[in-house]
């Protein structure tokens, strides 16, 4: 996204596409993504809050997620100033790190 206006009854902003800026309401964007939500089961609720065991060669795997994420954090400290934007970029690595693992654990 770019820059915001009001058309209206409409927000626009200008989205990145295929390499060019093109101008979207909002109302389109989200019918383009827009994704249903269901209410989730009890079994997937108890998958989800429930410890997962590492089982073959998961916990492998988790510790070479967590290098990569490692590799990740140490160059944006090494490459970038202390700032806001730092510390939300290491707080994004720190959750894809989590999802990536918690990806291996739920559903294998």
């Amino acid at each position: 996204m770019k820059a915001v206006a009001d058309e209206g009854e409409h927000k626009v902003f200008w989205h990145w596409v295929d390499a060019e800026y093109s101008l979207m309401t909002i109302d389109r964007w989200l019918g383009d993504c827009n994704m249903p939500f269901e209410k989730p089961t009890p079994e997937q609720l108890a998958n989800r809050f429930t410890y997962h065991a590492p089982k073959g060669d998961q916990a492998e795997r988790y510790q070479t997620v967590r290098t990569a994420i490692l590799d990740a954090a140490r160059t944006c400290v090494d490459f970038t100033p202390c700032c806001p934007e730092q510390s939300r970029a290491l707080n994004a690595l720190d959750e894809a790190m989590f999802l990536f693992n918690a990806s291996i654990a739920r559903n294998e």
